[in-house]
């Protein structure tokens, strides 16, 4: 726990979030509950507090420092919650706080309406079939959160101009385990109509995409191999560069 005892009684809530779990999720819990040994809790009681942990600034923080348990992230205070530079002006951020309390109360009219916990909430939000308009409204909801926080760094013009918005995920159909005999050609094939259907913004010029057969081909054969990608994108002004593991193995 992040928090010590006589920390987390000067407040009436406090917030909570697991330690090992698919997404990052916090919430506010009341502070004399017997927390779970399985939580990490936060002497916060503050919606600033709330909306600076929740949004994807630092989610992206976390993950990059985030050790993993099979598809889960093992989070870490030490790791993540330490290390992360908060922004010094997100408590007096007026926008941080109203658009932390519209999405903590868009979350919680979701959850009670479906009655699902966090986790099953948060696999409907990142669901790119999930076509719900409650669910796209706290996808915008959190969009408004995470310009909030920028303009709490100061970053007024990443805030304005940057495309605040979660890469939905979704299932793998041709996630290739050890023993698949599912041909290279068919798997490179199928992951880029994935790709271009669900991930890639609609009107642009289609990527080219490039591949060395030589590992998948490994494994055609019955030897080990994995192969990992990286993807690059760039325009006149930026470059985004990423990376994945398209084989079990990786």
């Amino acid at each position: 726990m992040s928090a010590g005892l006589n920390e987390i009684l000067n407040f009436d809530r406090v917030l909570a979030q697991f330690q090992t779990s698919s997404h990052l999720a916090f919430a506010f819990l009341p502070s004399n509950w017997v927390h779970s040994y399985a939580l990490n809790v936060f002497a916060f009681n503050t919606v600033g507090a709330f909306c600076a942990l929740q949004c994807r600034v630092h989610e992206t923080w976390a993950r990059f420092f985030v050790s993993s348990m099979k598809d889960d992230m093992r989070y870490t205070t030490s790791d993540c919650f330490e290390t992360f530079p908060f922004p010094l002006q997100y408590e007096a951020e007026p926008r941080v706080d109203i658009s932390g309390a519209n999405y903590l109360e868009s979350r919680q009219s979701i959850m009670q309406k479906s009655r699902l916990g966090l986790t099953k909430t948060y696999n409907r939000f990142h669901d790119p079939h999930e076509k719900s308009p409650e669910i796209a409204h706290l996808r915008e909801l959190h969009a408004a959160m995470d310009r909030a926080v920028l303009w709490a760094y100061c970053w007024d013009d990443l805030a304005e101009s940057a495309r605040c918005e979660f890469l939905l995920d979704y299932e793998e159909d041709s996630d290739r385990p050890y023993g698949d005999t599912t041909q290279s050609v068919i798997l490179i094939a199928k992951f880029q109509q994935r790709f271009r259907e669900i991930q890639w913004p609609e009107n642009i010029h289609l990527p080219e995409m490039f591949y060395d057969p030589r590992p998948l081909a490994a494994e055609e054969e019955g030897r080990s191999a994995c192969l990992h990608a990286k993807f690059v994108i760039s325009d006149s002004q930026q470059v985004f560069i990423s990376s994945a593991n398209f084989t079990e193995a990786a």
